[in-house]
């Protein structure tokens, strides 16, 4: 028989078992860093959200609860661990969140002179670049008649202007004006099962049928209300009050406890004396509560193209030639013009006099509201009560959108790499193999890689609105609409002294592709981060004691 030789079998069986230890090894190191690095973000951005709170309350210049709860998100393109021959070429976002309070402001009254310096802002970082995102707003809501066209607050939807979400609370505000038979808007709030304004079987609730109550969406379709034998035990439904100074609570408040009566509170009672009160109405058909701080009797044919509410930034509007836009309110470049507006807090103060009046006459003090001044949640840079469910405005995700895309740049002659010039023949990726021995050192070198490129890396925000506080919109015709960043001088002052992150608005593709951009016919802002790559790594064996 011939002799089987066992010696090339054994070597082959240990080269294989070698290469598996070897592979094993190298997964185990690529998810150990992997998970590293996502912890570290993850302590990073929680190290950033109480840092933020605590700059927001230790602020010398101008201290605000803005940061109570601060929510941070932290995004960094790194390098991904990789088993590449040649190196990582990869790169991955690391996302976290992270969220701290400070305390010490988490109880802080806010009254109607503060709001302003204290809106709620959500802080996104970006490979370095800081964006303030506010959740709120405080502006004068007017109050839409039940007739006259609603705003179309155009979005630019896949190259076509489809109407806004503010089109549809339009519409939903005229349709809700005739459950009052005309006489007044009805301005809603949330009655949570077990208080007195919550009613189910047998009962009206006050001005609402149990169909109109438990119509949750308030579209007038009751098919999609729940069944009556769930209604009792709903945690909770709609209810309503005519927005008029019949139901509106003027008198002073007392220190005896009063029954619910359906009136609309403006007015507390603190240690025997008056305190304002700030109920939440969804006021303007949006399907939220707004804050309310003042209102106005003041008469709707005096707010002037005040049908062209939102979205803010489109279409500028005037009260008598004296009010500022809703633009420059969520801008933080201007204040509400309380006495153009005749706005006031009932139970608390008088109403103010009308300017210029001849001969001096107050504002009204009774009637149909026809305005608000409000903090707006829906208002803001971030609706974080978006629901693409009851959405209607073409929008149907808000937020850090998947899309993302890397760009390496290759330019022949030298000007896009970090070490620019000729005689780097632009970007490259240089591979060299080989044995390349080098008396001098005893070593044989098996492989170099140089790299000299910049990685151009774009990711996409979704805004909920044009608030004006990165960019001023020009108007345009269309989907055309341009504009320019907020100067530094404007930005830093409504951002602590920081300068503003976007270098480019309207146009985000052509001449402005590697800058930081908004676009405001579809509200999405395009961060883009140039990061440049410049490593050489070498693979070598020591011969020193020979070859």
């Amino acid at each position: 028989m011939r002799k089987v030789n066992n010696k090339a079998q054994a070597i082959i069986e240990i080269g294989i078992f070698g290469a598996i230890v070897i592979f094993l090894l190298g997964a185990i190191i690529r998810t150990h860093l992997s998970n590293t690095q996502a912890q570290s973000h993850q302590i990073k951005a929680m190290k950033l959200a109480l840092l933020q709170s605590f700059k927001g309350y230790n602020n010398p210049a101008k201290p605000n609860s803005s940061h109570n709860s601060a929510t941070v998100l932290f995004i960094e393109d790194r390098f991904a661990a990789d088993l590449n021959k040649f190196g990582t070429i990869e790169r991955t976002p690391f996302i976290a969140s992270g969220s701290g309070t400070m305390s010490n402001r988490l109880m802080f009254p806010i009254d109607s002179g503060e709001v302003r310096d204290n809106l709620p802002i959500m802080d996104v970082f970006i490979n370095g670049q800081h964006f303030p995102l506010t959740t709120a707003a405080f502006v004068f809501r007017p109050v839409y008649q039940q007739s006259g066209p609603c705003p179309d607050d155009a979005v630019a939807i896949n190259g076509s202007r489809v109407y806004g979400q503010e089109h549809y609370n339009c519409q939903r505000q005229q349709r809700e004006w005739a459950i009052s038979s005309g006489t007044a808007p009805l301005f809603f709030s949330i009655a949570v099962n077990g208080t007195a304004q919550f009613c189910s079987h047998g009962c009206l609730n006050d001005f609402l049928t149990e169909d109109q109550s438990f119509n949750l969406k308030r579209d007038g379709d009751f098919s999609s209300n729940p069944p009556y034998e769930l209604h009792p035990s709903m945690a909770w439904q709609w209810y309503a009050v005519p927005g008029d100074s019949g139901h509106i609570e003027s008198k002073a408040p007392s220190n005896t406890p009063e029954p619910f009566d359906g009136r609309i509170n403006f007015g507390a009672s603190q240690n025997g004396q008056p305190e304002p009160n700030y109920p939440s109405l969804d006021m303007a058909g949006t399907l939220h509560e707004q804050t309310i701080y003042q209102i106005t009797y003041l008469a709707s044919s005096t707010l002037n193209d005040a049908q062209h509410l939102n979205n803010p930034s489109l279409i500028p509007y005037k009260i008598n030639g004296l009010f500022l836009s809703l633009t420059q309110q969520l801008n933080n470049s201007g204040t509400i013009n309380i006495n153009a507006l005749c706005l006031y807090h009932p139970g608390i103060e008088g109403p103010p006099q009308i300017p210029g009046a001849t001969p001096p006459a107050l504002c009204p003090s009774s009637g149909t509201i026809t305005g608000a001044a409000v903090l707006d949640s829906q208002l803001g840079d971030i609706d974080l009560s978006f629901d693409p469910k009851t959405s209607q405005g073409g929008i149907n995700h808000i937020g850090l959108l998947p899309q993302m895309a890397i760009f390496t740049w290759v330019s022949p002659d030298g000007t896009v790499g970090v070490n620019q010039g000729p005689s780097h023949g632009g970007t490259y990726l240089e591979i060299k193999e080989g044995q390349l021995y080098n008396p001098e050192t005893h070593r044989v070198v098996r492989s170099v890689s140089r790299t000299d490129h910049v990685d151009l890396i774009s990711h996409m925000i979704q805004l909920s609105n044009n608030t004006g506080r990165f960019c001023q919109i020009s108007l345009g015709t269309g989907i055309s609409w341009m504009g320019y960043p907020v100067s530094y001088s404007d930005y830093a002052q409504a951002n602590n002294g920081e300068a503003n992150p976007v270098q480019a608005c309207g146009d985000c593709w052509t001449t402005n592709f590697a800058l930081t951009c908004f676009e405001p016919a579809s509200r999405i802002l395009y961060v883009r981060s140039s990061i440049g790559d410049t490593h050489v790594r070498k693979w070598f064996t020591d011969v020193t004691k020979g070859l």
